[in-house]
Formats: C-alpha cells, sequence, structure tokens
C-alpha cells in the first residue's frame, strides 16, 4: 500500500515466517494416519498457526489504521484492483473509529 506522501507499506515479516510455519505443520499433519492421536495433536496445531496468521494480520491492520487516524483529517481511498479487497477491509476499519472517509473506486476493464 502506498500513502500520497510516497510512504510504501509493506506487509510485515512475520507474515513470511507464520506461513513457513503453517506449511511445516500442515505437512506434518498430511503424514498422520487418519484417526489417530497424534492426527489430532497436529490438526490443533494446524488450526492454533491459523489463529496466529489471522491475529496477526488483524493486529498490522489495526496498528496502521489507528496511526493512520491519528495523522490525518481526511481519508481517501482508491480502490483498483485486488487493491479492492483491502481498501474494504481499511474502510470498515476507519468507519468503526468514526473518521470522516472519501471513497474513490476506479474500476479497470
Amino acid at each position: 500500500m502506498a500513502l500520497s506522501n510516497g510512504e510504501k507499506i509493506a506487509n510485515p515479516k512475520t507474515f513470511k515466517t507464520k506461513r513457513r510455519k503453517l506449511r511445516k505443520a500442515q505437512k506434518a499433519l498430511s503424514r498422520k494416519k487418519k484417526g489417530s492421536n497424534n492426527r489430532h495433536k497436529a490438526r490443533l496445531k494446524v488450526a492454533k498457526v491459523h489463529a496466529e496468521i489471522s491475529d496477526a494480520r488483524n493486529d498490522f491492520l489495526h496498528k496502521l489504521t489507528t496511526r493512520l487516524v491519528r495523522e490525518n483529517q481526511v481519508i481517501a481511498v482508491s480502490a483498483t484492483g485486488m487493491v479492492a479487497l483491502l481498501s474494504k477491509l481499511i474502510v470498515g476499519f476507519l468507519a468503526l473509529k468514526g473518521v470522516d472517509i472519501a471513497v474513490t473506486l476506479r474500476l479497470h476493464c
């Protein structure tokens, strides 16, 4: 994501490590025999990693939107293509915080 002042915001490095952790846990789960206690434990481990990823994403978005709200009076979101998904999520967070939002949608066909 890029801001109007030229600042680019990238995903945190922890997302990459969590994806590796998930891959490893899913591989371990796939090797377990169905119905075994070890498979059950491995399944819980995969679920835990999924929860960690979800929590990390929500935390990152919450911190980012809080920072944007504190630094700016009005926030305009330009949603194009895949960016539209992220924009909708950010607009939702900002709307909950009571921020004036100007949304511009540009569709590329």
